[in-house]
């Protein structure tokens, strides 16, 4: 949480300008690593809707953070650009994740159909989304730094047509079940689910293990 923090306070990736694709990198390698049957990266995204959402979102927010420094003309020709990528992914992928949102290398999407994430949203590291899953705001609820949309820590497993909405802060190593709602903060380290949410699983070593073997091996 406090690389995510870091990155809150800095208004910006934590990475320099030449290791932007890094994070890309590392969507690749929990791709390889979970899936025996892909040979070509390049193959697997042009079948896989679920991985070309990521490309499309890592490409435009890329994009867009380079350029912000530039010159006027510059700025423009990019923003056309990054709302083209968007309208290219929506048609193509049936998702909307938005360039201006923060997430970590390692995310996976298993299916990406109806998954939403609002502008200004933070996921961490090898955070896992599944179809019909929004993350974003809550009508006109801010926090005191006026944030309007969810910190996500890493490792974290997110259930299909889960809601994560407003400016809460959900912690690292949790796994939220499928058609949970959730308003408020979390702590990590727990197995969530219900709306209203609950804690189904308690925190304890035994359990903290389980968690991590579940999104470890994106069950």
């Amino acid at each position: 949480m406090h690389r995510i923090q870091k990155i809150i306070k800095q208004g910006k990736d934590d990475c320099p300008n030449t290791a932007r694709y890094s994070n890309l990198k590392q969507d690749c390698a929990r791709i390889t690593k979970h899936s025996n049957s892909v040979n070509s990266i390049f193959l697997y995204s042009l079948k896989s809707p679920d991985f070309l959402a990521t490309v499309f979102y890592r490409f435009a927010h890329s994009v867009a953070r380079n350029t912000s420094d530039s010159a006027k003309l510059l700025r423009y020709f990019s923003k056309l650009l990054t709302n083209l990528v968007q309208i290219l992914s929506r048609i193509l992928t049936q998702s909307h994740v938005d360039h201006r949102s923060t997430i970590g290398g390692g995310v996976k999407i298993t299916h990406s159909f109806g998954l939403i994430v609002g502008s200004k949203a933070v996921l961490g590291k090898n955070v896992t989304l599944t179809q019909g899953v929004t993350i974003g705001g809550n009508f006109w609820k801010t926090n005191m730094e006026g944030r309007t949309m969810p910190i996500i820590g890493d490792n974290v497993f997110i259930g299909h047509h889960s809601s994560i909405l407003g400016p809460i802060r959900i912690g690292s190593h949790v796994v939220i079940a499928p058609h949970t709602v959730i308003t408020n903060d979390l702590k990590g380290n727990a197995c969530y689910a219900g709306n209203p949410v609950q804690q189904i699983l308690p925190k304890n070593k035994i359990i903290t293990k389980t968690i991590r073997g579940i999104y470890l091996n994106d069950v």
